[in-house]
């Protein structure tokens, strides 16, 4: 593959409180990519995924390649976080990928043919107190990935994991954040109040060094996709 005939980027609600996210899409891929068509896609909602799908399928008829990008991120100490907090990490962290998958892939086994790439997190690698949730939903993605693969394979569906390094700027990560809302252990938990202070410093201490561009995440994907089938990596890093 050459180049990219086209982009469907899938955003909730684009038209209205995405609508920034939606502009800078499109002013972006005049420059670039001339081929970006901005749709809505909720991945918490089945109805949501097959309706998006049906959307591509009637006017390009297949999908060559899915990006599982979407992502939310949790900060807060882990007895804090109610169990729904945890099941509501589970849902665009893991879930949603599945549902999507669930949508795409009887498309790309008929053609055998696909590639199915996922960002996971390098934070899975390490010990990452203070973000539990978040933790938890990216590892279960990169296990249903990894194991999925094997099965997929048969029908010619390539899958890459790809694996950011800690990336500080330029996603919505941090300003999206969701906190834990059990407030009444705030006092007992006043002890580590420092460490959790000092998280983002001491992430940066031992991450960031020098400065990273999340433009970096995107070039990756595009250098993956663009290689031949059958030389793409199946677990590369970018940090």
């Amino acid at each position: 593959m050459s180049k990219i005939a086209k982009v469907w980027a899938g955003i909730r609600d684009p038209e209205t409180r995405n609508i920034k996210k939606s502009n800078a899409i499109r002013d972006y891929a005049k420059d670039v990519v001339k081929k970006v068509q901005v749709f809505h896609l909720d991945i918490h909602y089945e109805e949501s995924c097959v309706n998006a799908i049906n959307q591509i399928i009637e006017k390009d008829k297949k999908i060559d390649i899915l990006v599982h990008n979407a992502a939310h991120l949790f900060i807060g100490f882990a007895e804090q976080f109610i169990p729904e907090q945890y099941e509501s990490s589970l849902n665009p962290n893991f879930l949603g990928v599945h549902r999507l998958n669930r949508v795409v892939l009887p498309y790309m086994r008929k053609e055998r043919d696909g590639l199915i790439l996922y960002v996971v997190s390098g934070i899975i690698a390490i010990a990452a107190p203070f973000m539990v949730p978040y933790v938890i939903g990216k590892a279960a993605m990169d296990q249903l990935a990894e194991n999925t693969a094997y099965e997929i394979n048969k029908f010619g569906i390539e899958t890459c994991i790809l694996m950011p390094g800690v990336f500080m700027e330029g996603t919505s990560h941090f300003d999206t954040a969701e906190f834990p809302k059990d407030s009444s252990l705030d006092e007992p938990y006043l002890e580590l109040k420092a460490d959790f202070d000092n998280y983002e410093k001491g992430l940066r201490n031992l991450f960031r060094q020098k400065e990273a561009p999340i433009d970096g995440v995107a070039e990756k994907i595009l250098e993956i996709i663009q290689l031949p089938k059958g030389n793409r990596p199946f677990r590369p890093t970018i940090d």
